[in-house]
């Protein structure tokens, strides 16, 4: 089960333990070491360091069980369950993974800042995302890896706050480049779907009179490669974060929301009842705005969007949130539930008061509360 292929083998030096057959071993390299145990037909735990140049990592991973009755040609990849370690890009991190090996709970201590950073499902870290879209391999962590890690830390922080979308494009583009070089699958696919998210956060901050007559081609190419490579690799999670991301294209750039209606469709009942919560979200709220909107229908439209604000609520990012007070107001002040218009109404300005925030976080809010206050019966 010791595996060092990323070491050349003149400079490798071993020590490999058998019972009947292999159950650990200790490789020494020039650039790193490992020491492995074994189950009675899967790696268990890995204990390993690599190094080049001034850079390195230091982690202990820990991987599921599989059946032991299983010989070892008939076991499949065995999921990462737990990570721990310091790697470059992240810091100290510690990593808790699901039964498929997906990233759920990653909490990472950057080595220059005081800052930590915790991504629980897919994305709660990026505008639109979520923690990474594979389990966080510590002691293979790649160049792509940080630079999407980095990518999905910088995006909501552009989007909301600072409006710096080249420095993700950059970080992006170099994770691409490094994916496709490496025949990394899923990173090219978490890397396009990220670009496309970064197009999307450039376009919706324009006046929407423009969208019209922006071309959205790239973007919707973005979404489309991410999900084709998500659909080949049996990614769920994946491929309703893309599915998602397109329906946006559709329905809030191309203004054709009975084409967005089934890729929403399709993903929620790939995302629900368990799945990242900020994809759930965004699922309800752009559900309920065809409801209410397109089908004129607002009161069968407010369980979608209170289910949005609730999951949003649960989250880390106010900026979110407000999105969420902004969605539910307008929708109850056309159901003609004024005095509940007008209180959330209100707690979205108070959520702005409190920030600092781009000119679209902000105007949502205050034009939120010109709608609803307008729609008060008048005496």
């Amino acid at each position: 089960m010791l595996t060092a292929a990323r070491w050349s083998a003149p400079s490798i030096a071993s020590l490999i333990v058998n019972a009947r057959s292999e159950r650990g071993g200790i490789v020494a390299a020039a650039t790193g070491a490992q020491l492995s145990l074994d189950f009675a037909n899967a790696q268990a735990f890995t204990l390993g360091t690599e190094w080049q140049g001034k850079s390195g990592f230091a982690a202990v991973t820990f991987n599921q069980m599989p059946d032991p009755a299983l010989p070892i040609e008939q076991v499949a990849r065995v999921p990462q369950r737990a990570a721990l370690g310091r790697t470059p890009g992240l810091g100290a991190v510690l990593s808790l993974n699901d039964s498929n090996g997906r990233t759920r709970i990653l909490r990472a201590l950057h080595l220059s800042h005081h800052d930590a950073l915790d991504l629980v499902g897919r994305r709660r870290a990026a505008p639109g995302r979520r923690s990474p879209s594979r389990p966080l391999r510590l002691a293979q962590m790649s160049r792509a890896d940080d630079l999407l890690t980095r990518a999905r830390t910088a995006l909501p922080e552009a989007a909301y706050r600072t409006g710096d979308f080249d420095a993700v494009e950059a970080l992006l583009t170099e994770a691409l480049r490094l994916a496709q070089a490496e025949g990394d699958r899923v990173g090219q696919a978490d890397a396009l779907d990220l670009l496309g998210v970064q197009l999307h956060s450039r376009t919706i901050e324009l006046p929407r009179a423009e969208w019209p007559s922006i071309d959205h081609g790239l973007e919707r190419d973005q979404f489309e490669r991410a999900l084709a490579i998500r659909r080949e690799l049996g990614d769920r999670a994946g491929v309703a974060e893309s599915l998602l991301h397109l329906g946006w294209v559709h329905q809030m750039l191309l203004g054709d929301g009975v084409t967005a209606m089934p890729l929403f469709r399709e993903a929620l009942d790939l995302a629900e009842p368990n799945g990242d919560p900020h994809v759930r979200s965004e699922l309800h709220r752009h559900i309920g705005f065809h409801i209410a909107i397109d089908e004129g229908r607002p009161e069968a439209a407010l369980p979608h969007f209170q289910t949005s604000l609730d999951l949003w609520r649960s989250g880390g990012e106010p900026a979110r949130v407000i999105h969420g007070l902004v969605a539910l107001a307008r929708c109850e002040s056309g159901a003609g539930r004024h005095q509940a218009a007008l209180a959330h109404s209100q707690e979205a300005l108070d959520l702005v008061g409190a920030g600092s925030y781009r000119p679209r976080v902000v105007n949502g809010a205050v034009e939120a509360r010109r709608v609803v206050e307008a729609a008060l019966p008048r005496p």
